[in-house]
């Protein structure tokens, strides 16, 4: 096949014209991208930081966990010593009433304490075990903080990608 003529109306007279306005195009998309891309790059340092910052502080709430937990445990040490030294006091009391010793009223004031170190020891039984599940629920978000992070991270991570892809497009 062999064309002797080609005719003028075959050609476009605004093909330079219409093709440097694509070229613009392509070229203001491919700076769009790499703004976007830069972006992206910005929020994941941005996202790294408050990571950071949410971890030190979830630390911070797991060593104060601890720490309570400890204070608690010595709180019900002391409580069941006193609650101990209360119930011997109660029998001692109980022996001189028995002897004639001790009067009614001294027994049910020893009786009285009792309870009170009882009610105390069951407070500080209490405490402990609020502490215990202070300090669980610390470690849970501990966890939840560097998953969180981590999710937010990897999306921020795609959308770059695929930023930086349709810059090279």
């Amino acid at each position: 096949l062999q064309i002797s003529e080609v005719n003028d109306e075959f050609f476009d007279p605004k093909i330079l014209e219409r093709t440097e306005r694509q070229l613009q195009a392509k070229s203001g998309a491919s700076e769009n991208y790499l703004d976007k891309a830069q972006a992206l790059a910005d929020q994941i340092e941005a996202l790294r930081k408050n990571r950071k910052n949410k971890i030190d502080q979830a630390q911070n709430k797991l060593q104060q966990s601890r720490l309570q937990l400890t204070s608690d445990s010595i709180d019900v040490v002391a409580a069941k010593i006193d609650y101990n030294i209360a119930v011997q006091r109660l029998e001692r009391m109980e022996e001189l009433y028995d002897k004639g010793l001790k009067s009614l009223t001294d027994l049910e004031t020893r009786r009285m304490g009792l309870q009170e170190f009882q009610a105390k020891l069951i407070g500080a039984e209490n405490s402990f075990e609020s502490s215990q599940n202070e300090l669980a629920n610390a470690i849970i978000e501990l966890e939840a903080v560097d998953n969180e992070f981590e999710e937010k991270l990897s999306k921020a991570r795609s959308d770059r990608n695929s930023a930086l892809s349709g810059h090279f497009d």
